[in-house]
């Protein structure tokens, strides 16, 4: 047993040395920046900094940084999904009837799995799918008998979480509300640790990202400096989702819009652009020098569902030997052939001599998984002399002609003309945005803010210094009151601040001055712990025990109550932590790590403490 004791006190003093050791870089930090050191010189030897490289970071109330918010546009997400769904429920009604038929007749089948373009239309002729609501598709059967093919088990067969409910020859197909809940949740859930990603990629540290009621995230960047503000805005906004479709250049689809053009000029009366309708040889498109005006004109084009609108960026030269950069449209199946998360591997490389770009043209260079491959090769085959888009949301890299099947799994995305660095700049940026994730609904910013230290440097100088003021005196009343006892509690006391600042430099979190106050009032319940225990000590003293006897008792009493002072606060600050943002959620941060550390020193380490001085003789102490 005295061994197993020993080792308890060991470690509680090798662990207590370690802490302080781990805090103290935050407090000696380095010197100021100079052209030598851009980040000031370090006044701590290299090797105490290679063991001990952790400070504590602090908030953007306390020093200034970058908040930015977003939504998460989920609906969107589980539209899209629900799209695919519906293509692929199409496909299987169209089989089924299919069958239906066959069983019926003697004459000549059809093959449900080979069926011509022109059959196909025909099966489709005799039912519709439309998606009106975000969750929800209706079906609706010209003949009533047909509805029979349309089965539970036909539509799980695509998508398990989708009901079926209706008769007659109207049906709806949904997904419902406790999925979308839980896919909403999922969803946001990604969004977080792909930003979590996206930060630690690009360098920057300590940030704090958490969700901010259902669909919001909130990213705060505390320390982020002026020159690096515009770079996090781009990349964490970039949502870059890679995926390869078919261009339908045989619908000649904006020939027939071109009268929308008139008609969006005049429903903005008083505005110049450069929206122009251009029928080439090649086929029709709208072009203008700014994509914002051809997306807001797009909006207004007739738009089926099987199909998007994407922009390209091309450049038109002039006599002069001067080129002109333009967007135009490209009218594009909406059936996604391969997507992005397919991408197993992705890296930037250079052209060299006798390819298409010219040498020395940056280019991302991609590899796909089994199944992606498998996808891209049965893409390639069955569409040939068609082009390939390749997107990255809506902006098309490139549309190359599918000469011949393509296998083995790999592509080259190029990134249009121009500045040889700023191309390389963008290349390495959408290497990782491949390689850290991309979002799983598209998302838009909410507000951006580039903050300074909220309170000003004179107010958190003045906040510390009072919180300083305020500890000593706490110290010195403990120390008069209980003389040598109060000793004890003080270095209790202290060991408290130690060992929460050191959890907080472990967890990476920021310090604001809500956490602050969180410190201060568990620095308040740890005194009143040590002031219930000293009580209990006292009372066993007057009723005649002797110091081990009544330090044994003292402690055993006091527990409970301890113990229950602790657990009330600490549920009040497990409810802040969960269902807040922000301030009160760094509050209930410190909060909850103060209860922990109150409770070890108080009712272990203090005790410990009494044990090795009774140990030692010191049993004449007064209380």
């Amino acid at each position: 047993m005295k061994k197993k004791g020993f080792l308890r006190k060991a470690l509680l003093f090798l662990g207590t040395i370690y802490c302080i050791l781990y805090i103290v870089p935050t407090f000696v930090t380095p010197g100021a920046p100079t052209e030598e050191y851009p980040d000031g010189e370090e006044r701590l030897p290299s090797w105490y900094t290679n063991i001990f490289d952790k400070r504590l970071g602090f908030g953007l109330d306390l020093q200034g940084g970058l908040e930015l918010r977003y939504s998460v546009d989920y609906r969107s997400a589980i539209g899209a999904n629900l799209l695919k769904s519906k293509e692929g429920i199409e496909d299987d009604v169209v089989k089924a009837l299919v069958e239906k038929d066959n069983a019926k007749t003697t004459d000549a089948k059809l093959d449900p799995d080979n069926l011509s373009a022109a059959d196909q239309a025909k099966y489709m002729e005799r039912f519709s799918m439309d998606k009106t609501d975000f969750n929800q598709v209706e079906v609706r059967f010209k003949d009533a008998a047909d509805s029979s093919v349309l089965t539970s088990e036909l539509v799980n067969l695509v998508d398990s979480s989708l009901v079926t409910s209706g008769s007659g020859t109207n049906y709806t197909i949904s997904i419902p509300a406790r999925e979308v809940h839980r896919i909403r949740n999922n969803i946001v859930e990604q969004t977080i640790e792909i930003i979590r990603r996206r930060i630690e990629a690009f360098g920057l540290v300590e940030p704090d990202v958490r969700a901010a009621g259902r669909t919001d995230i909130d990213v705060q960047l505390p320390g982020v400096g002026k020159n690096k503000m515009d770079f996090v805005r781009e990349r964490i906004g970039q949502t870059a989702q890679l995926t390869f479709r078919i261009v339908d250049d045989e619908a000649n689809y904006f020939a027939t819009q071109s009268d929308k053009l008139e008609a969006f000029k005049q429903a903005n009366p008083g505005k110049t652009t450069t929206v122009e309708f251009i029928n080439e040889q090649g086929g029709a498109y709208f072009r203008a020098v700014n994509k914002s005006e051809l997306v807001s004109f797009a909006r207004t084009l007739d738009l089926a569902d099987d199909h998007i609108i994407a922009f390209e960026s091309y450049e038109v030269g002039s006599d002069e030997g001067s080129n002109t950069s333009y967007w135009r449209t490209m009218y594009i199946f909406r059936r996604i052939e391969v997507a992005g998360d397919r991408v197993s591997k992705s890296f930037v490389g250079i052209t060299g001599q006798g390819e298409k770009e010219p040498p020395g043209t940056p280019y991302v260079s991609v590899s796909f998984d089994r199944r992606g491959a498998r996808e891209f090769e049965d893409t390639t085959r069955n569409n040939e002399k068609k082009r390939m888009a390749i997107l990255l949301d809506d902006e098309v890299s490139s549309a190359p002609q599918i000469l011949t099947t393509i296998s083995g799994g790999n592509a080259k995305i190029t990134l249009g003309q121009g500045n040889r660095q700023q191309i390389l700049a963008d290349a390495n940026a959408l290497v990782t945005v491949l390689t850290h994730g991309a979002y799983k609904a598209p998302v838009h910013k909410v507000h951006d803010h580039s903050v300074g230290p909220s309170l000003g440097a004179d107010t958190v100088d003045a906040g510390v210094t009072s919180m300083l003021v305020g500890s000593v005196l706490v110290l010195i009343f403990v120390l008069i009151y209980y003389g040598k006892v109060g000793v004890i509690a003080n270095l209790g006391l202290l060991l408290n601040l130690v060992y929460i600042l050191s959890i907080l430099i472990a967890m990476n979190t920021a310090l604001t001055l809500p956490g602050i106050a969180g410190i201060l009032l568990t620095v308040g319940m740890a005194v009143d712990a040590n002031v219930i225990i000293n009580e209990r000590i006292r009372e066993e003293l007057r009723a005649g025990r002797s110091v081990r006897a009544a330090v044994e008792t003292g402690y055993a009493r006091a527990f409970w109550t301890v113990f229950d002072a602790n657990i009330t606060t600490a549920l009040a600050g497990f409810i802040l932590l969960n269902y807040t943002a922000g301030p009160l959620h760094n509050f209930a941060v410190t909060l909850l790590i103060g209860i922990v550390c109150t409770m070890f020193t108080a009712v272990y380490v203090t005790r410990k403490i009494f044990d090795f001085l009774i140990d030692r003789g010191l049993d004449e102490i007064k209380f």
